[in-house]
Parts: C-alpha cells; sequence; structure tokens
C-alpha cells in the first residue's frame, strides 16, 4: 500500500446525474487528503464535471442492451491497465458501484474475475436487479448463463467485502449466504440542501397548518402518487406540489394518467413544480411549509434526512425497514404512518387477488421463478390481516376507486385515519442536529476510509462460495413487502 494512503479504482457505468454518481463526487472530494483515487466510467462526464479530470473512459462499462450478447473475456486486463496508468501502480483495491445490478453484465463478470485473482474488492450496492428489476436480470442471465450467474454474482471471498445503504440490505445478503463479517453499513452522506438554513423552517411547529405541502420527487410508480393526490382531495385548504415528472418514457403514461385526473376534479395539487417550466428547486423547497413522501419503496432514503436540514417538518409515509437505522441514531419519526388504512369492503377482494396474482405471477415468472397459486393468497391474507386494506398496496386503478369513493360521498371521509401530526419545532431542531453529526460528508469519509483500510489489508483466497440471488428475490418479493406499485 503506498504510504501516501490507499491507492483506489473507483468504477461505475456513468457519471450521470444521480444518487451514485453524487456519492462518488462526495468520496473524491471528501478523501483527495488520506487516498489516491480514480475513476473509470463507461462513458464520459461533461466537461464541466469535477470527474472529467480524473477518470478514464471504458466503453465496456456502459449499459448495455437487455438482448445484449456474452461479453468477451479480457474487461478485468484492461481496467487494470487503465487504472495502472492512472495511479501509476497497480490499486491497492477497487471500489466498485453496483456491480450486481446488470445494466452492463461485462462489469458483472470482470469483477468476478478480479476476485478469482485475489484483487481486493469493496463492492458497494446501492440498487438490487432482484428487486424490481427483472429486464436487468434477464440481461444478466442471457449474457452470463443461470447457472455461472448464481456461482460469481456475489463472490464470497476473504478479500472481497461488501457496502451497504442499510441493515436490511445487509440482513438479506447474509440470509443469501454472505458472510456477515465483510458485509459493513456505508450510508450515504447528506448535505444541507442549498434552499435552507435551517432558520425559517425551524421555528414552524405543529400548530402551523402547511399552506403548501411538497413531495420533492421523480414522480415514477413507487413513489405512490395516488396516495398524494389523496391527500390533496382530503385537506382542499392546502396546496400541494410535486416536483418532478419521470424521464423514463415508459413511465410517462401512468404520470399523465394521474395528472390528467387531478386536472378533472380540480385538486389543489401542481405538477413538474420546478424545473423546466416550474419553479427554482431551492427556492420551491425554501417557501415549502413541510415537505412529503408517500414512496412505497426506497434504497436509501434521503427523503426522511434532507428535510431535518432544510429545517423543514416531514410528513407522509414511515418506511419501517429502511428508516430503522435512522430511528437507532435517534431520530424522531414518530409524525410518520407506516400504513394507510383503506375498508376492506371498498376494494373488491376477488379483483385485489386476481391483480396481486397476476402481478406475482408476471414478476417471478420474468425472474425464471415459478408462481403458485398460494403466493398470491399469502400476500393477500397479509394486505387484509388487520381488517383494512392499506392504500400503499394498490395499483392505480384501485387507488382510483378510493378516490372516485371519496369524491362523490365526502362523508366516506370520516371512515379513514389519515394522521395529520407535523413535527414540532423542538422535533425538526432534535432530528437536525442527528443528521448532522451522523451523516455528515466527513463522517461518511471516516467510515469509508476505514473500509478501504479493511478490506486493502484482507488476505486474499478463491472464492469458492456466492450468495444465491434466487434468495434475493424471494426475498424481495415476500408478502409483507409486496405492492402492486413496486413492479
Amino acid at each position: 500500500m503506498s504510504p501516501d494512503g490507499p491507492r483506489i479504482a473507483v468504477v461505475h457505468y456513468h457519471a450521470r446525474p444521480g444518487g451514485v454518481s453524487r456519492v462518488i463526487r462526495q468520496t473524491m472530494e471528501v478523501l483527495s487528503a488520506e487516498a489516491e483515487l480514480t475513476v473509470l466510467l463507461g462513458e464520459p462526464p461533461p466537461e464541466h464535471d469535477p470527474l472529467a479530470a480524473r477518470c478514464t473512459v471504458i466503453p465496456e462499462l456502459a449499459y448495455s442492451a437487455e438482448d445484449a450478447s456474452a461479453p468477451q473475456p479480457g474487461l478485468a486486463d484492461r481496467l487494470r491497465a487503465a487504472a495502472q496508468d492512472a495511479l501509476g501502480a497497480a490499486p491497492d483495491l477497487w471500489h466498485i458501484h453496483n456491480h450486481s445490478l446488470g445494466k452492463s453484465p461485462a462489469l458483472t463478470r470482470a469483477v468476478a474475475e478480479l476476485a478469482r485473482r485475489g484483487e481486493r474488492l469493496l463492492l458497494q450496492i446501492h440498487d438490487f436487479a432482484e428487486d424490481g428489476r427483472p429486464a436487468d436480470y434477464r440481461r444478466l442471465s442471457r449474457a452470463l448463463g443461470v447457472d455461472a450467474l448464481r456461482r460469481t454474482l456475489y463472490p464470497d471471498a476473504p478479500h472481497v467485502h461488501y457496502a451497504l445503504l442499510n441493515n436490511r440490505d445487509r440482513n438479506l445478503l447474509a440470509a443469501a449466504g454472505l458472510d456477515p463479517a465483510r458485509l459493513h453499513l456505508l450510508p450515504n452522506p447528506v448535505r444541507t440542501p442549498a434552499s435552507s438554513s435551517g432558520a425559517e423552517g425551524a421555528s414552524r411547529g405543529a400548530d402551523d397548518r402547511p399552506a403548501t405541502v411538497v413531495y420533492p420527487v421523480r414522480a415514477i410508480r413507487r413513489k405512490n402518487i395516488g396516495e398524494f393526490l389523496l391527500w390533496s382531495l382530503l385537506r382542499p385548504e392546502r396546496r400541494f406540489a410535486i416536483t418532478l415528472a419521470p424521464r423514463n418514457p415508459r413511465a410517462r403514461p401512468v404520470y399523465e394518467d394521474w395528472v390528467r385526473y387531478a386536472a378533472d376534479r380540480g385538486l389543489p395539487l401542481e405538477f413538474e413544480a420546478a424545473g423546466p417550466g416550474g419553479e427554482d428547486f431551492p427556492a420551491l423547497i425554501e417557501r415549502a411549509a413541510a415537505l412529503a413522501t408517500t414512496s412505497v419503496a426506497e434504497g436509501f432514503g434521503l427523503a426522511f434526512l434532507e428535510p431535518w436540514l432544510a429545517g423543514k417538518p416531514l410528513t407522509g409515509r414511515d418506511l419501517p425497514e429502511i428508516t430503522a437505522d435512522f430511528k437507532a441514531c435517534g431520530i424522531d419519526l414518530s409524525a410518520l404512518y407506516d400504513r394507510l388504512a383503506v375498508p376492506a369492503e371498498w376494494i373488491d377482494s376477488a379483483e385485489l387477488r386476481r391483480r396481486i396474482g397476476q402481478t406475482l405471477r408476471a414478476t417471478r415468472e420474468s425472474y425464471g421463478l415459478p408462481f403458485r397459486e398460494e403466493h398470491a393468497g399469502r400476500v393477500l391474507e397479509i394486505a387484509r390481516s388487520e381488517g383494512p386494506i392499506d392504500f400503499g398496496v394498490l395499483d392505480e386503478d384501485l387507488q382510483r376507486v378510493v378516490l372516485d369513493r371519496l369524491s362523490e360521498d365526502p362523508g366516506a371521509r370520516r371512515e379513514l385515519d389519515i394522521p395529520d401530526a407535523f413535527p414540532a419545532a423542538d422535533v425538526i431542531t432534535h432530528n437536525r442536529g442527528i443528521v448532522q453529526r451522523e451523516y455528515a460528508p466527513d463522517r461518511f469519509a471516516a467510515r469509508l476510509l476505514e473500509l478501504y483500510r479493511a478490506t486493502a489489508g484482507s488476505a486474499a483466497a478463491a472464492p469458492d462460495h456466492a450468495a444465491d440471488p434466487a434468495r434475493l428475490i424471494d426475498a424481495f418479493l415476500a408478502p409483507k413487502r409486496f405492492t402492486l406499485l413496486r413492479t
């Protein structure tokens, strides 16, 4: 290892805007004095990007088509040569992001080869192909073969370490067969939003009735947009705003259906409130009286941390598997709810079961797994275990059934128990202090540097085991995690 710090080769598909690229930039920023780093990407960053001067482009790392043919061998050699050229010597370890996501089977194969050679690897997983991304998983299966994929996707060896965003992911990988001793928590750093110092927002408390509730989100299906519309229907005295439309053209039809629905019913909800055609995003957050989330699935969960740094109350849906780590640090999320109960008789049980079965069958078969009717029965049993059905389990069509009922019969609104609490000023101040301490960039840097040293100092041994991705698929499709919006 270099006396000036470990030599690190950071690898990812691209530098496009997004959570992973943001983490890579922050890694380069906070560890530049502690380690020698270079970045290998599949496509060049924009000229103004700070990564541009410190990266090498390896085209095989770029996204592949779903029907991509088997990758040719040799990428591991090309990665090593590029890293050695940039660093002046072979890297002490590789920090590779989302190698198992399936965007480039060539990278997955190269990681398996690097592991076989004894190269020290820190594999940071932000997203799983096994979690609602069957197209990515099929790309891997077709390019590498099902048997080879199961043997190599998640290699287990003393010199291969994993960085996970939360304890849920750590526990899932341990249950799938990886050694827990090499599964490390590495939560993302969180910076104070540019919109606010927090002073103004921190003065707002539980007695303040926010006039505008902002959902800072790109409105894809798993963000559960119908539930935010439900709020706007039940709280017409307020204003509601969703910041961004989906990027993916395949997500546009569902989004546009919601836009039309809200317009037809005159709901107090603004779409695409930030960005082109809308307000400046920092200004929108600055004037927001509260921020919201109704998402049914998250990776790290920035939505539960950033509002406090902006001095804003957070309202909406809790995701206990994701927020458990935050609560363990002392963050108070007691104003959130983890289910929004709808009377069971409002939803046709047979139709709900049919939709669950249809979706589960399609999803399991898209992963090459068998489907049995009891899978759907178990999901429905859990969905109705408390009598009422969670609104977040429903798809858009069934959510509109609920919204239509509430529109046509205002008296029915008394049958819904939707929390209307907003955190008091002392809770905002309390949470802000914890986020600043526990998720600060310098805390991230210290954790990551510790992982670098532990990985670089590991003994090498040929991988003789791998986690089973089929067990991960089963875990993500478990009845307690199922919602029609996640697929």
